[in-house]
């Protein structure tokens, strides 16, 4: 996971996908590691996958505790 933000902050996007995904396959349930996927695939302008990304997020709880959708909202990967 730290990989991933790392690359992330960087703005090494594939590498950031590449160790999230590895996430994903350790922690399938991970709504943080899907959600940084689509912040990747959004600054990269793959909007598709941003979007699918996002849905697998939202599908694991991202925006169910007070709070997460207004980050998402402000997180200017997500613009």
């Amino acid at each position: 996971f730290q990989l991933g933000i790392t690359a992330l902050q960087a703005r090494r996007m594939d590498e950031a996908v590449g160790h999230f995904e590895r996430c994903l396959e350790l922690r399938p349930g991970s709504a943080v590691c899907a959600y940084n996927i689509a912040c990747a695939r959004a600054v990269e302008g793959e909007l598709d996958a941003a979007f699918a990304a996002l849905e697998r997020a939202e599908e694991n709880g991202l925006g169910l505790t007070d709070g997460r959708l207004e980050l998402l909202r402000r997180d200017v990967d997500m613009a």
